[in-house]
């Protein structure tokens, strides 16, 4: 798979790249912009996450994945990421906050591109699973001064028994378990969010960490040195 990613993201970009434009242009009408062409941009942003999740799947089998470290504005790549699952939060109804704590950088050193990878799979796996409430961001600076993303809903929750699963599932070497759309399991989204956690870590190499309350909501969370 990895070998052709170049055919699958050129013409992907290509598209995007065309949507950037009309949002931009003079010739469009801004009631065609805001009804067809931001949503069209929104889908297809969102679709190159998901073919960033199989490429990478097949790198890190291939123990070929390497990371791209840079200073970036923080909130402002939260934001983006908040702004791409906003349309999802509108169809069900659903609130989101975000709060970052006092000693939150401006700009923070890491791999922007993954972090916004498990991000937007742990705000998706969030919506999934919650009916009625709210999802909350949180970003906090541990005592290492490292940065901890911390996401939280009013869903489904998970029993002890799905929780103890889900993570045997996490610590698997290779994807062999699926979810569904009624019940809580592994999909690929958070098996690779757990992999690329553990890359943006490399001291600790602790991936996701999760807590959950049945009927109640669950807690992501993940940490970046």
């Amino acid at each position: 798979i990895a070998s052709f990613s170049h055919e699958l993201r050129t013409p992907l970009n290509s598209n995007l790249g065309f949507l950037v434009q009309s949002l931009a242009s003079p010739l469009i009408c801004a009631e065609a912009k805001e009804k067809f062409i931001r949503p069209a941009l929104i889908s297809g942003r969102l679709l190159s996450f998901i073919v960033s999740d199989i490429l990478d799947y097949s790198l890190i089998l291939a123990h070929g994945l390497m990371l791209e470290v840079r200073g970036q504005d923080l909130r402002q790549n939260v934001e983006a990421c908040v702004d791409l699952i906003k349309p999802k939060l509108s169809q069900k109804g659903l609130n989101i906050k975000v709060n970052y704590s006092d000693d939150i950088p401006v700009t923070f050193y890491t791999d922007f591109k993954r972090l916004s990878q498990i991000l937007i799979n742990l705000l998706n796996n969030a919506i999934q699973f919650t009916i009625k409430g709210e999802i909350e961001v949180n970003l906090t600076m541990t005592e290492e001064r490292n940065l901890m993303i911390t996401v939280k809903d009013t869903g489904i929750g998970m029993d002890l028994e799905s929780q103890r699963k889900l993570q045997s599932s996490l610590d698997q070497e290779e994807l062999n378990e699926r979810i569904n759309e009624n019940s809580v399991g592994i999909g690929l989204g958070l098996f690779i969010s757990n992999k690329l956690a553990k890359l943006l870590n490399p001291q600790t190499k602790r991936g996701l960490s999760f807590s959950a309350i049945k009927n109640q909501g669950s807690i992501f969370c993940f940490e970046i040195k």
